[in-house]
């Protein structure tokens, strides 16, 4: 578990209330009162206070590990976890004597049960609601069937994601019966089941053997329905989620065959055939030592395989079918100096060991182009082995990948955006198989190899963070980080430059942290990267992460920026505009307009053009709308200012820009989807401040589809907060009051 779980986050989380009433004397009690989490590590969240009637909103405030395993709390968490794996959350009191108590006791007294259900009660109770207390676990008196026992409140008052889980794999299954959308329902249902095993800490307890396996059953039960739905629905574009999906899940079931069967059917499909039968291999191996053999229908797939398995031999085709396909080559005559230019105008050294060729493709070939480039992609990292330059792949990478969206952009065509999308979910993927294959055939890790993968992913990452891929990412990055870190902690040749990508990878972890509104974590994980980017001993890789390092006091981020003064003059232009950026926030937000000022002239004065061609751009990414972002805080911060009107309209102006779609002139060349509607949420709160309804309704309506789309509660957080202020100024305005329906399941 992460070191910072121990700590309880300031934020808390936001979830959907609805309000009971349990008794003519109580009324109105906004439920759930607490969320159980049973899947993973036991998580329990206790209603803080109600964010919101309107639409009905609670935060809620997590348990911290220090609380959950502190002395003597492991009796009310078993108890807690017995009543949860019972039939309606009923435990008799003889049970639960004899099952919650200490290996060197028999059984355990009626008084010593009473003494453990106290607490817990109070363990589970909001602050605020002491009232709720003895309905939380209720104690039930003896009946002709069974005898006095005690009882966890049901849903709404207590939610349990396993039942949570289970109440959304049966409606998933309604609604495939009557032909309507049941994506959303597999997809929370895998979300909350994939947590991982139900009561991982109890894998002996008998009682918990039958929920076990009905969380599995549901888990295995969405994986299943979720690959057939997403190849149905998107073809060839929902192959890469599909692949994701088996793959993660038959890596922890290896021996599930029916998980294994469609996973190598994809993987065939792509002509993946080697990764496919290694799969299959590894399922046999495994099946050999309990002395049995594969399945007809799985050794059927592999014996198709294996006639379709095709050798890759590097065959330049001939001038004909170039021009056929769209595509005229040559030869490019290698300059005599020790560097060559790829066709993207980057420079890298000649002893690189890869394919080094020049390309003219037919403008009315869109096709040809996208498919050229992602190939391309692939080569170079698959190649790579210099791992000390893992930051020219990264532009190499990156620029490619701005490439495949320039071609999208051009044609405007659906097809070549989900395509664009499976290629980068591909590359952010590629870690993984590697340390798969190692973890179960026993191979030694390579860095040389290792390591360049985490850079395209990481890369491909940052791309996928552009657009509505959030928790995309926040798994991708799961697969490989904690390897990548350790390598970063081992003294060896490899430890600067894992150090280097472990600090980016955690820049991005604390980015996602952010917008899931966990403030203390993913202060933590910036905390990490600053760590890391020391380790790497590259002034580049350290003032990127000082300049990005999240945090909500300013204070503390001055401090931090100031650290890094004395390096600025050995980074490159990128970096040093992106810093007197920073600063210029940093002073914005302290409202001493002069230093504000001067940072934001000088960060203009050394921007480059166009940045992604900057040595540092795959450590800063810090393009025209990251300027335009940073510049628009300031001006917001500027506004509270004696010369407030100024900067109300300077910060309007340019969080129009930011607002505006990416096909639009007036957009910086792309936006990320998650600036574009941080910037939409920014100008529906300055439409209140100046009153003008019809643009709050349209910004705001905007606003909240968006955080939605993109999947932020961060974003979704601001929305509903311009919300309530525009309550506030319209109180009797209809259309203030209709807007509470696009928070409805978010």
């Amino acid at each position: 578990m992460d070191s910072t779980s121990d700590q309880t986050d300031a934020a808390g989380a936001t979830y959907p209330l609805q309000f009971l009433k349990l008794s003519d004397h109580l009324s109105g009690v906004p439920a759930p009162a607490v969320r159980v989490s049973l899947c993973g590590d036991l998580m329990i969240e206790v209603l803080e206070h109600v964010v919101s009637t309107d639409p009905p909103l609670g935060r809620y405030q997590r348990l911290a590990v220090s609380r959950l395993h502190g002395r003597g709390t492991a009796p009310l968490l078993i108890l807690l976890k017995q009543l949860a794996s019972r039939p309606q959350r009923y435990g008799a009191k003889d049970w639960l004597r004899e099952h919650t108590r200490r290996e060197e006791e028999a059984v355990i007294t009626a008084k010593r049960l009473d003494d453990i259900t106290s607490p817990l009660r109070g363990l589970l109770c909001p602050p605020k609601q002491p009232e709720l207390r003895t309905l939380l676990v209720r104690y039930v008196h003896a009946s002709s069937h069974s005898g006095d026992g005690y009882q966890l409140a049901a849903y709404p008052l207590v939610w349990l994601d396993s039942d949570a889980v289970a109440w959304n794999v049966q409606q998933a299954a309604r609604m495939e019966r009557f032909a309507d959308d049941a994506l959303p329902f597999w997809q929370r249902a895998y979300a909350l089941a994939s947590r991982g095993t139900y009561l991982v800490d109890e894998p002996y307890s008998q009682w918990a053997e039958e929920r076990r396996a009905e969380v599995e059953a549901d888990l295995r039960q969405c994986v299943h329905a979720l690959a057939r739905l997403y190849v149905a629905r998107w073809k060839e574009a929902g192959e890469a989620e599909a692949l994701l999906l088996l793959r993660t899940y038959w890596q922890s079931h290896p021996t599930d065959e029916d998980a294994l069967r469609p996973l190598m059917e994809l993987l065939g499909k792509q002509e993946r055939y080697q990764e496919a039968l290694r799969y299959y291999q590894h399922l046999c191996e495994l099946l050999e030592e309990e002395e049995q053999q594969p399945d007809a229908r799985t050794q059927d797939i592999a014996e198709y395989l294996r006639t379709k398995q095709i050798r890759r031999q590097r065959v330049r085709p001939d001038h004909g079918t170039l021009e056929q396909a769209g595509i005229i080559g040559q030869e490019p005559s290698l300059p005599a100096a020790s560097f060559v230019p790829l066709k993207s105008g980057v420079f890298v050294p000649s002893s690189m060991p890869m394919q080094m060729f020049s390309l003219t493709i037919a403008e009315d070939n869109s096709a040809a182009q996208h498919a050229l480039l992602q190939g391309y992609i692939m080569e170079q990292v698959y190649g790579w082995r210099d791992y000390t330059n893992c930051h020219i792949l990264q532009v190499i990478v990156g620029q490619e990948l701005s490439d495949l969206e320039a071609i999208r952009r051009q044609q405007d065509s659906n097809e070549l955006v989900i395509s664009r999308r499976q290629a980068i979910i591909v590359i952010a993927g590629m870690p993984a198989p590697l340390l798969f294959e190692g973890q179960h055939r026993g191979y030694a890790l390579a860095p040389e190899e290792f390591l360049p993968r985490c850079a395209a992913s990481i890369m491909a990452c940052r791309h996928l963070l552009n657009g509505n891929e959030l928790m995309i990412v926040k798994h991708l990055l799961s697969t490989y980080v904690p390897t990548l870190e350790a390598l970063a902690q081992q003294p060896s040749r490899y430890q600067q430059a894992a150090a280097g990508l472990t600090a980016q990878a955690y820049r991005l972890k604390s980015l996602l942290a952010w917008h899931e509104l966990h403030h203390s974590t993913s202060e933590a994980y910036g905390q990490k990267a600053l760590h890391y980017a020391r380790l790497s001993k590259d002034p580049n890789v350290l003032v990127a992460t000082s300049m990005f390092y999240v945090t909500r006091d300013v204070e503390k981020t001055l401090h931090v920026y100031q650290e890094v003064l004395p390096y600025l003059a050995q980074v490159s232009p990128l970096l040093q505009s992106a810093a007197s950026m920073a600063s210029a926030w940093a002073y914005g937000q302290n409202q001493q307009e002069q230093e504000a000022l001067r940072c934001r002239d000088k960060a203009r004065e050394i921007f480059p053009e166009p940045p992604e061609k900057d040595a540092s751009f795959p450590y800063a990414q810090f393009g025209p709308s990251s300027m335009l972002l940073w510049e628009a805080l300031m001006y917001r911060g500027l506004s509270q200012h004696d010369q407030a009107r100024e900067y109300q309209e300077e910060t309007r102006d340019t969080f129009s820009l930011l607002a505006a779609p990416s096909s639009t002139s007036s957009s910086p060349s792309v936006v990320p989807e998650r600036i574009r509607i941080e910037a939409i949420n920014y100008l529906a709160e300055l439409a209140v401040t100046q009153g003008d309804l019809h643009l709050f309704c349209d910004y705001l309506e905007q606003g909240a589809k968006g955080a939605k789309a993109l999947g932020s509660e961060k974003r979704r957080q601001e929305a509903v907060t311009v919300w309530r202020k525009a309550r506030e100024t319209w109180p009797d305005e209809q259309r203030v009051t209709k807007l509470a329906d696009v928070f409805v399941d978010m």
